[in-house]
């Protein structure tokens, strides 16, 4: 059994269990191979957005509660959401069958555990990296899969057809194999999927075509062609046909990073506070400007390939980790690239986006 840092959170690297066989059994996050909870009532607990630590020893801000394994047992029970914040949300390997065999799963957020359908293993509950920092703390384990839920984002453009409109089969890709770079596999579309879009119904399973981790293996009219192909000009820009400028890139950010930190005297890096920095020195930092802008502009463009959540962050998170200089977490590094708030002045401009 292993407790997450703080206590709050259930990290097990096994099955774990709860029984209050005459009681109430009450819990906000669990991360467990199998899960089972045997009790008169359940309460799922809800909580504010809080800090989670991940296999690499660094922090990240989640979506409040979660609860995930690879089987959960409520022995029949309906659980009820308790308390104040953001209601739970859960991991399964397929948020989709699951569905079916748990039915208080309908009025819930269900995701996959991880991309590809790839349930847990007991080496997931062990940091990646040692070190003394991390012998009294455990990974929690967030589910990162797709979501049953909420498949905003999941298919990319689509043209609905109306009585006075006809739908056109979209832009192909002029050369689906440079998508590679992206880490992006493009697999034809049936032809039954490129008829049914024609007259405007249509439905993509990319289920089947599950990935290793390190690439999206989609459908191809999934994806725009135009994203595309600005996507694949930035990313040979940036990194190099065969990924060999992105020590130049890391430099590049070292140096303004060090600029930033040494002129602010700053204990810690905020990301926008960095862009920021950056962007109003354009004569010492213009290579550093322009890589900043080029590098949002790429993860703006991966983002609108039509690929889900699920798929392009862990790939832009690859991105990330070859041109991470020292002294800055990846969170950080991620809000410099892309900001979530934009501060000028005294006024704060959401004008970035979650």
């Amino acid at each position: 059994l292993f407790v997450a840092s703080g206590g709050e959170k259930i990290a097990v690297g096994g099955a774990f269990s709860i029984s209050a066989a005459n009681g109430v059994a009450a819990f906000s996050d669990v991360a467990a191979l199998d899960f089972s909870v045997t009790a008169n009532e359940i309460g799922l607990v809800r909580r504010d957005s809080g800090i989670n630590l991940d296999r690499r020893g660094q922090t990240h801000r989640d979506g409040g509660p979660s609860i995930s394994a690879n089987t959960i047992d409520f022995q029949g029970a309906t659980p009820q959401v308790i308390g104040r914040g953001r209601a739970p949300r859960f991991g399964l390997p397929n948020p989709f069958e699951a569905a079916d065999a748990l039915d208080f799963l309908d009025s819930l957020a269900v995701f996959g555990i991880r991309p590809g359908g790839r349930g847990l293993d007991a080496s997931d509950f062990v940091f990646a990296a040692g070190g003394d920092a991390l012998a009294q703390a455990v990974p929690f384990l967030v589910p990162n899969g797709p979501s049953r839920s909420d498949l905003s984002g999941a298919y990319g453009p689509v043209q609905v057809p109306t009585s006075k409109i006809e739908s056109a089969e979209p832009a192909r890709l002029a050369h689906p194999e440079r998508l590679r770079a992206l880490a992006v596999e493009a697999r034809p579309t049936p032809d039954s999927v490129v008829l049914a879009r024609l007259t405007g119904v249509a439905i993509l399973d990319d289920r089947g075509l599950a990935s290793d981790g390190a690439s999206a293996i989609v459908t191809e009219s999934r994806l725009d062609a135009r994203d595309a192909e600005a996507a694949i000009a930035l990313y040979d820009q940036l990194f190099g046909a065969e990924g060999e400028r992105a020590g130049k890139v890391r430099a590049v950010l070292q140096d303004a990073l060090d600029q930033y930190l040494e002129n602010q005297r700053a204990q810690r890096v905020v990301g926008f506070e960095l862009r920021r920095f950056v962007k109003n020195r354009p004569s010492t930092l213009i290579e550093a400007y322009t890589t900043l802008e080029d590098l949002d502009a790429l993860f703006r463009y991966h983002r609108r390939l039509g690929l889900s959540p699920g798929e392009f962050k862990r790939i832009q998170r690859g991105w990330l980790e070859r041109i991470q200089p020292d002294g800055i977490t990846l969170e950080e590094l991620a809000e410099t690239v892309h900001p979530s708030r934009y501060v000028r002045g005294s006024d704060i401009l959401d004008i970035f986006g979650q």
